[in-house]
C-alpha cells in the first residue's frame, strides 16, 4: 500500500515539474527574428523590424476567433493610444488561419489604430518559433532584441509600467 502511493507521489511529482518546465521553457523562447522580415498590413503598407529600429515593439500575434485576443484589445489599443507618440509601436499580426475579411472585419470593428498584418502564408509565425497559441506577444527593444514573449493575456497594469519605464529610460 504504501509503495502503491510512493509510485503515485513520484508520478504527480514528476507530472508538476514536467508541466512546469513546459510552461517556463515557452515564455523563455525567443528567437532571433530577421529584420528585413515583412510585415504586409492590411492598409497595403509593408513593415519591417529594421524600419522600427530605435522604438520599443510589441508584436501581438491574434486571431478573430480567440475571445481573449479580441477582450485584450481595447487595452492595447489604450497602451498605443497612450504611448505611441513617446516610441512605442504594436504590431498586430492575424494568424494564417484568419481569413482576411474577417480580420478587416475586427480591426473595423474595434477601431485598430495601430497596422495589423495578414500572416496568410504563415511566415510571420514560423519566424517567431512557430506561434501557435493566441495571443502571444513579443516586446521588441529598441536595438532589435526580444526581451520578452508573454502568451496568454498581458497583465495589463505591470505591462503598463514596464513599457513606461523602458520609454524613459529610451529618452533619455
Amino acid at each position: 500500500m504504501l509503495k502503491n502511493k510512493m509510485h503515485r507521489f513520484v508520478f504527480f511529482l514528476a507530472l508538476v515539474i514536467t508541466t512546469a518546465g513546459y510552461f517556463y521553457s515557452i515564455n523563455l523562447k525567443r528567437p532571433d527574428v530577421p529584420s528585413d522580415l515583412v510585415y504586409k498590413t492590411i492598409d497595403g503598407r509593408s513593415l519591417t523590424l529594421e524600419q522600427l529600429r530605435g522604438k520599443t515593439v510589441l508584436v501581438d500575434f491574434w486571431s478573430t476567433t480567440c475571445k481573449s485576443c479580441l477582450e485584450e484589445m481595447p487595452d492595447l489599443i489604450a497602451l498605443y493610444n497612450e504611448f505611441s507618440t513617446k516610441g512605442l509601436e504594436i504590431i498586430g499580426v492575424a494568424m494564417p488561419s484568419d481569413r482576411p475579411d474577417m480580420v478587416l472585419k475586427a480591426a473595423e470593428d474595434l477601431t485598430i489604430p495601430y497596422p495589423i498584418a495578414l500572416d496568410i502564408d504563415g511566415e510571420i509565425t514560423q519566424a517567431y518559433g512557430n506561434v501557435s497559441v493566441t495571443p502571444t506577444h513579443f516586446l521588441i527593444a529598441p536595438d532589435g532584441k526580444i526581451l520578452d514573449k508573454i502568451v496568454g493575456k498581458i497583465d495589463m497594469v505591470k505591462f503598463r509600467d514596464r513599457i513606461k519605464t523602458m520609454l524613459h529610460k529610451n529618452m533619455i
